[in-house]
């Protein structure tokens, strides 16, 4: 309980004078007329929250150009954001650990300082820069000021693009559980709506609902264009709904029998995507909910239950092992270069001592990998990613990206390690989110599954339920003794 400091409210009155019954009422008038105005703006937080969440989850599958997808998710952020600091986000992000929102203030500072036009002399000297500087003096403009990054229209749109996921971050952190409950709620009747829109793709052999002209069409993708950006998000799905299920089943044996349930209906959809990666990540976020939520006891009995759990996990897999559809997903095991990743990795790494130490921009990676791409790998594609998020931060901001993204993880880690020691320190969903963040950085370093609207809006999401803590409603109450009568 708090004791409310009316001072303020009653000048006359010294600090420590008793409050009578009249201004008792008052006071509570004052509360709630105040609760009441900023009830309207919570309400319409939330609704704009969730607006924001499945338009960026049904518009935003795709790391392409600006288009109206693009737009429409935007003017969602805008909205959202504007809702969530008028009904008070600045002061709920404002309690988060000084890690955290350093990490936070740093991040738009990276790709803004890109943008910021620089000497001639001083950008002549940047490393990287001896073709675009032939190719301005063959054109008559050199001598002139340019920003560090080489293609400053696609790093105003990567800076644009933190819009919907910082909007999500300030709007779902004026969530309460309930409110926390909705959202994660929502998320998987998305993913539901995801699955059954990838059950007719791969029935209509990808003739039917396919938002992108994807080269996984055929497979389930779902709102997505990439087939292991859906894996990833079934592979958090796994995680969230057996945490969801457990919070809410009416008895243990419920909650084992629906995880079953869903354990079993999420791997048939995730050997759908022929996703190797998805398949490996939906794995250990199963069997690290299943011995979270649903394994109890100590020593020796909850390891032979852990590992049934593993034999269990198995045994689904071969059982499904007869369809022809994830026999070809299993077979894809046995070849890494299937897809050109490691000629990709390859052709990528002379790049960072190319650009190092600033890099060459966020968002400049097709266009710098194309400058020095071998002429016998050019087709009709091009290469969109290095498909590893860390060698492609490291080549488009350098050594400032790096020490950002060192800071942010050094953040996580505290909190990871708070909620080992303490997980009733932690809210409803805090555990499942930090699994979940912990996938997405193992994905990140095959692929880049930030790089849509959708990853990185629910990347936002789920560190607001990382960091949230226990529920529980706070009472604003004045304390017994401090009314009473005057004389």
């Amino acid at each position: 309980m708090e004791r409310l400091d009316c001072h303020g409210q009653f000048p006359h009155r010294l600090p420590g004078d008793r409050i009578d019954v009249r201004e008792r009422l008052v006071i509570s008038t004052q509360v709630r007329a105040g609760a009441a105005t900023s009830a309207p703006l919570v309400r319409a937080n939330e609704i704009l929250l969730y607006l924001l969440f499945a338009s960026a989850f049904v518009l935003g599958g795709s790391s392409g150009d600006a288009s109206l997808r693009i737009f429409l998710i935007c003017v969602a952020a805008s909205a959202s954001l504007s809702v969530a600091l008028a009904a008070g986000a600045w002061g709920a992000v404002r309690k988060l650990p000084i890690l955290l929102r350093i990490a936070l203030f740093l991040i738009p500072l990276v790709p803004l300082l890109q943008l910021i036009p620089l000497p001639p002399g001083l950008w002549d000297a940047l490393p990287g820069r001896e073709v675009p500087k032939a190719v301005f003096a063959l054109v008559g403009v050199e001598g002139q000021s340019h920003p560090l990054s080489l293609t400053p229209a696609a790093t105003w749109l990567a800076l644009l693009m933190l819009l919907p996921p910082y909007a999500a971050f300030f709007a779902a952190s004026l969530l309460d559980d309930r409110g926390r409950q909705r959202c994660v709620g929502l998320f998987l009747a998305l993913v539901v709506l995801s699955v059954l829109v990838g059950v007719i793709q791969v029935g209509s052999a990808g003739g039917a609902l396919n938002f992108y002209n994807s080269a996984h069409r055929g497979n389930l993708i779902g709102f997505f264009a990439n087939r292991n950006h859906e894996g990833v998000v079934l592979a958090i799905t796994a995680v969230f709904s057996i945490a969801f299920v457990n919070a809410r089943a009416p008895s243990r044996q419920s909650a084992i029998a629906w995880s079953a349930v869903l354990t079993i209906t999420l791997l048939a959809a995730v050997i759908g995507t022929i996703s190797r990666a998805a398949l490996g990540l939906t794995l250990l976020g199963l069997f690290a909910s299943i011995s979270l939520y649903l394994v109890g006891g100590q020593g020796k009995r909850r390891l032979w239950l852990l590992a049934t759990s593993a034999v269990v996990l198995a045994a689904m897999i071969y059982f499904f092992s007869f369809s022809t559809v994830v026999a070809n997903a299993l077979a894809r095991f046995n070849d890494v270069a299937e897809n050109g990743r490691s000629e990709i990795w390859h052709n990528s790494w002379p790049l960072v001592g190319q650009y190092f130490p600033w890099g060459s921009g966020l968002g400049s990676f097709v266009s710098v990998y194309a400058a020095r791409e071998p002429l016998d790998q050019v087709s009709i594609y091009y290469v969109n990613s290095p498909h590893d998020e860390y060698l492609g931060l490291l080549i488009e901001t350098g050594i400032p990206g790096i020490l950002v993204l060192a800071l942010f993880a050094a953040a996580l880690v505290v909190r990871g390690i708070g909620l080992v020691r303490d997980p009733a320190s932690g809210g409803t969903y805090a555990i499942p989110a930090g699994l979940s963040i912990g996938l997405i950085a193992l994905h990140s370093i095959v692929d880049y599954p930030l790089r849509t609207p959708t990853g990185i809006v629910l990347f936002a999401i789920l560190l607001v339920l990382f960091y949230s803590g226990p529920s529980g409603r706070k009472r604003v109450r004045v304390r017994a003794n401090d009314v009473g009568a005057e004389g």
